[in-house]
């Protein structure tokens, strides 16, 4: 279906309005039915129109005043324009003959049919209507937007879209049926308190809970292994409450941490989405929460874009972090106010749900105290915040209430067998003898439906097959017998070779399988006919595989769970080989999702940090980070470092020293960031390397500055700075010295701060590092200014340079250096407004009411502002004052916050 423009409730007045009636009635006959007979699909062909006489110059009209071109999955077609599309219905509706439309029809438009449907009368329910059928709802209402038909407005149906959309996969995981769990379930829904109550002193508890305003619930924790059923549990808790009725609408977020944007170490991300699903739960408040969502984006970008600026200040990296602070307390309270608006009360439970936390469980524990300390915030500004966490393993650290899945109960397990065996007709016996012979785990008795489905396509009617099937389910790992009998059922030997151990490779075609599977799979040389043969039957193998897109298959995901680790363990150098196959075809084509599998390939093998470097790609990456556990350590490391996260200690140790170094940085950083700086002084001096040293030096001199440990923290900066000079390391002599320069300044040493910072100039002139310069030159000014030698011929000189040679710094480089920028705009702002203004474009701006400048006339706004928001607003101001006041006044602020000491 063609992409078409959306237009908000509010604008379909306004456009009515503006469409004049005489469009329709007094445009030509012909031209108004070439109207009418397209305007109900969303795109077309002009060979579908109606033949028009030879040399009719109609179409032509109708085609450039009517249409426009627009691009579907089929070429190039046209598109009637939303406005005459509206007007054109409307004049249909009015003339009694859209009930009786007989125009163009596309069952594959699904606009069009649901148009249709609507006009008919027969369209289902939003709530019944399927994530398709409701984009095609929201389309619909807004071409018949004109009419006298009843339907739900846009923004209602895009709202109950996104609902579907996020349940979707929910709803996937208990498509087959919900077993047993009972206890699980209430202990849930009692938690949540959204239900009615699941038991007599569950109500009177909650009751007391009503009135004494207890609110210190610590999160409840699901956890098992995979396969245990964790996430189809969480599915069946989260559907019972949103599909309960209005009655017991409330509002909850559904989390996962398999979706990259969430971000451990950034819970405004997780705050943002929440909003996002509020907006779709709660239309009335739709446009508040979009906007909180954007707020909250913001935010993360900025102290993102800062964490990454690697030549900052120390000063720059505490303002930002408590930047990110305030930014959390402003927006978790207009989080709670919008939950307030929606609900018309703070005494209705808000749940989250933090699935994946698995994902979470890899990074460092800084990482997860962060998110702590944030939901702590988001409890006490809403009173009824639960948080349901799902992963694998118990929290030691953070109080919570262990919810730990272990198998099923017999007659759930049975109970599940038996609905999805229901089609085959089995004897009850049967059923009742698999049951006992199968662990009672929701993957086990997966795997064995699988089995006896096979097996019944060669009949299970009598006394002996069914013993047989039986004889096949014994052994000590059941797990594998039943994979392994699963394969023995591929009758053709070829495609069983490519089921095994072919299927190592996640994506299968008929190319992949000629041009990499063949020769290890020990099928020989293949021609084009023979490889899609083979497809085609192994398409057939549905208890295998999956389609994974056009004639692309994919490996059962609860097969591959089990397939590749026994692969790995049993046939390590047949694994290598199929893997080092796979790279050698994509490494060499040039679509994304290519890439993506090359990079999966990549990490698989374990290569080096230096070769991964030079193959990256961040976007492809991304798409990887739920398989990451397919990979060795060393892969999960580097791919941790490169999109941002940190792993824990037991997988960092795997890591050859490039990419310890990267992640030990990343980790001590966040360390540093929360204060606890002798956590950073311990990872940091856990390896030494020629390698790892000159990374991590700058970090074990802040961690010994942050500790107050001053002379300490100097004596190794100037033996670092020695050993970077001895080794030509230019990057580090930079990194350190700066560092020291400000240890320094902050101790009241100008003159060697002053010393320090000019061999940095000196060294990033050598090497061409523009940013290093321009670092070390601003600091020139600023130690100078703090120790009352402004006017000293250095100083005027540096300042002077500064200010002339500004526009040398482009809008790329000010993006990528935030701190630098808020810096510079301390000292030069007054004279160059377009700095300051970057600086809050970049980095926002402190609430007026919090300034640390004496006798200023604050400002007090409500609600509170982010420092984002801030900061455009005192960027729109510099842009209308003359005067020059506004950009004085930030510069000054600028100047106090980098003065502060940053030690």
């Amino acid at each position: 279906m063609a992409e078409l423009a959306k237009i908000p409730d509010d604008a379909f007045a306004e456009l009515l309005d503006s469409i004049g009636s005489s469009d329709t009635q007094h445009v030509d006959p012909r031209r108004a039915n070439l109207r009418g007979f397209v305007a109900l699909v969303s795109s077309f062909d002009t060979a579908s129109l109606p033949t028009l006489p030879v040399g009719d110059d109609v179409l032509e009209e109708f085609l450039v005043n009517d249409c426009e071109r627009v691009f579907t999955r089929t070429g190039n077609q046209w598109s009637l324009r939303l406005d005459v599309r509206v007007a054109t219905l409307r004049a249909l509706d009015s003339d009694g003959r859209l009930t009786a439309f007989d125009g163009a029809n596309d069952l594959s438009d699904v606009a069009c049919v649901m148009a249709r449907r609507y006009v008919a009368g027969d369209a289902p329910p939003l709530k019944e209507q399927s994530v398709e059928e409701l984009q095609g709802t929201a389309t619909a209402s807004e071409w018949l937007s004109g009419t006298s038909i009843h339907l739900p407005s846009p923004v209602e149906a895009r709202a109950q879209q996104l609902i579907e959309s996020m349940l979707r996969p929910l709803r996937m995981l208990v498509a087959d049926g919900f077993f047993g769990r009972t206890g699980e379930l209430e202990m849930l829904t009692d938690y949540a308190e959204v239900l009615p109550p699941s038991s007599r002193r569950a109500g009177a508890v909650r009751r007391v809970k009503r009135i004494l305003n207890l609110t210190d619930k610590p999160p409840i924790l699901i956890h098992g292994p995979g396969g245990v059923g964790k996430s189809t549990l969480v599915a069946k808790f989260v559907l019972d409450h949103v599909d309960a009725g209005e009655a017991y609408r409330f509002p909850f977020a559904y989390l996962s941490f398999d979706r990259s944007e969430l971000r451990l170490e950034q819970p405004l991300t997780l705050l943002a989405e929440a909003a996002t699903q509020l907006a779709a739960l709660f239309p009335q408040v739709s446009g508040d929460a979009t906007a909180l969502a954007q707020s909250a984006r913001a935010s993360v970008t900025s102290v993102l874009a800062s964490s990454s600026d690697r030549r900052a200040a120390k000063g720059s990296w505490s303002v930002a972090m408590a930047y990110t602070s305030g930014d959390e307390s402003v927006l978790v309270q207009r989080f709670a106010a919008l939950i307030e608006a929606a609900t018309g009360t703070r005494d209705l439970p808000n749940v989250w749900v933090l699935d994946a936390f698995e994902v979470a469980q890899r990074q460092s524990p800084a990482a997860i105290d962060r998110l702590w300390v944030f939901l702590e915030r988001l409890q006490t500004v809403c009173p009824r915040f639960r948080v349901v966490i799902c992963g694998r393993v118990p929290m030691d650290v953070h109080r919570t209430i262990a919810l730990s899945l272990g198998d099923l109960d017999p007659a759930s397990a049975g109970e599940l067998l038996r609905m999805q065996l229901a089609p085959l007709g089995l004897p009850e016996a049967f059923i009742a003898s698999v049951a006992d012979a199968v662990p009672p785990q929701p993957l086990s008795l997966r795997l064995a439906v699988l089995l006896i489905r096979r097996e019944a396509e060669r009949g299970l009617a009598t006394d002996d097959r069914q013993r047989q099937v039986l004889f096949q389910l014994q052994g000590d790992n059941v797990l594998g017998v039943l994979y392994r009998r699963i394969l023995d059922h591929v009758g053709d030997p070829d495609v069983r070779k490519l089921a095994h151990p072919g299927l190592v490779v996640r994506r299968v075609t008929a190319d992949v399988i000629q041009r990499v599977l063949a020769k290890p799979c020990g099928l020989g040389t293949l021609d084009d006919s023979e490889a899609r043969t083979l497809f085609e039957k192994l398409r057939r193998e549905v208890a295998i595989v999956i389609p994974a897109g056009p004639d692309t298959l994919t490996q059962r995901s609860e097969l591959r769970r089990l397939m590749l680790p026994m692969m790995t363990k049993n046939s390590p150098q047949l694994v290598a080989q199929l893997r080092r196959a796979a790279l050698a075809y994509y490494r060499d084509r040039k679509s994304f999702e290519d890439k993506i599998e090359e990079l999966y390939y990549r990490f698989s093998l374990g290569q080096a940090t230096e070769t991964l470097d030079e193959a990256f790609d961040s976007d492809a990456a991304r798409e990887l980070e739920d398989a990451i556990e397919d990979f060795p350590a060393s892969s999960r490391v580097y791919l941790a470092n490169r999109l941002g996260l940190t792993v824990s200690p037991d997988i960092l140790k795997e890591a050859d020293d490039l990419s310890w170094a990267r992640q030990a940085i990343l980790t001590s950083r966040r360390y540093l960031d929360t204060g606890d700086a002798a956590a950073a002084l311990e990872i940091v001096r856990s390896r030494r390397s020629d390698v790892v040293y000159p990374l991590t030096a700058a970090i074990e001199v802040e961690a010994l500055a942050s500790m107050k440990r001053v002379d300490e923290a100097l004596a190794t900066a100037r033996s670092v700075m020695d050993w970077a000079t001895n080794h030509h390391a230019p990057d580090t002599f930079i990194d350190v010295a700066l560092l020291a320069a400000r240890i320094a300044e902050d101790a009241g040493e100008s003159d060697q701060a002053l010393e320090w910072l000019s061999q940095v100039d000196s060294v990033a002139a050598a090497v061409e590092d523009k940013i290093a310069g321009w670092v070390a030159r601003v600091g020139i000014v600023r130690v100078h200014r703090k120790a009352g030698s402004s006017t000293s011929k250095q100083a005027l000189k540096v300042r002077e340079g500064l200010i002339s040679d500004v526009d040398q710094l482009t809008s790329r480089d000010r993006s990528r250096n935030p701190a630098l920028v808020r810096d510079l705009a301390a000292e030069i702002g007054e004279e160059v407004p377009s700095v300051a203004r970057d600086a809050l474009r970049l980095g926002g701006y402190k609430d007026p009411a919090t300034s640390v400048q004496p006798r200023r006339k604050r400002r007090k706004v409500e609600p509170p502002l982010t420092h984002s928001e801030w900061g455009r607003v005192f960027a729109k101001e510099i842009d209308v004052d003359v005067s020059g006041s506004v950009s004085k006044r930030v510069s000054e602020e600028f100047r106090f916050e980098s003065d502060e000491s940053a030690f």
